[in-house]
């Protein structure tokens, strides 16, 4: 089976997974609660994910700024 192929399956039946999980599960709980307490979870979700997005772009961009990247990034540029 090619990669790709065997990463499109993955991705898409690990999206069956969690829409169903997120249907039998966390639907019912979310529904039991008020609007303003049943958004908190929701939004500490994507703070953390925000956050780890931020941090890693700083890391990258540090990475990158480095000296030690400077002849890498020249040998990439002269082969292309």
């Amino acid at each position: 089976m090619k990669p790709i192929l065997l990463f499109g399956t993955q991705f898409t039946l690990s999206l069956v997974a969690y829409a169903l999980i997120a249907l039998w599960y966390v639907v019912p709980w979310l529904a039991k609660k008020p609007r303003e307490a049943a958004l908190v979870p929701l939004v500490w979700v994507h703070a953390f994910r925000m956050i780890g997005g931020t941090v890693l772009a700083l890391i990258l961009w540090q990475l990158v700024r480095s000296p030690a990247a400077e002849p890498t990034a020249a040998k990439l540029a002269a082969q292309h």
